[in-house]
């Protein structure tokens, strides 16, 4: 979850002293809590994931509210399994591509979701400068 974290494009100096805060105030667990909500910057904690009376979002290592409207096209949550835990964590911020991040595939790295092919794989056939020109000779 933590590389799902960086993959969603949250620094990695935010991430802990959110993580540690939200440990505090709603328990251990919390990297799998389905309240957990990376928005790209942040660590985001949803109360209306759980509770149908809470509608608040907050930035995890403040607390402070943010305004869901603001940041809803960016939130991401966790897929989970049938058996309830976590299962992958779909990247809406790189849409339309279907960008997942699944334990189960490619070692928990960042994939086109149809293909399969590795996110790193494509980006550095892009630095490379081959295969994606259009031109077929």
């Amino acid at each position: 979850m933590l590389d799902a974290l960086r993959a969603a494009g949250v620094k990695p100096r935010k991430i802990r002293p959110a993580l540690e805060r939200l440990q505090r105030e709603f328990g251990e667990y919390v990297l799998v809590a389905p309240e957990l909500a990376p928005d790209g910057i942040d660590v985001l904690w949803d109360f209306s994931r759980t509770s149908p009376e809470g509608e608040g979002l907050i930035e995890g290592s403040a607390g402070q509210q943010v305004i869901r409207e603001i940041v809803t096209d960016y939130l991401q949550y966790l897929v989970r399994a049938e058996d309830g835990y976590p299962a992958m964590l779909r990247l809406r911020h790189w849409t339309p591509s279907n960008i997942i991040v699944d334990p189960l595939r490619a070692f928990g790295q960042p994939i086109f979701e149809e293909s399969r092919t590795r996110v790193a794989d494509v980006a550095a056939m892009v630095r490379a400068g081959g295969g994606f020109r259009g031109d077929r000779r």
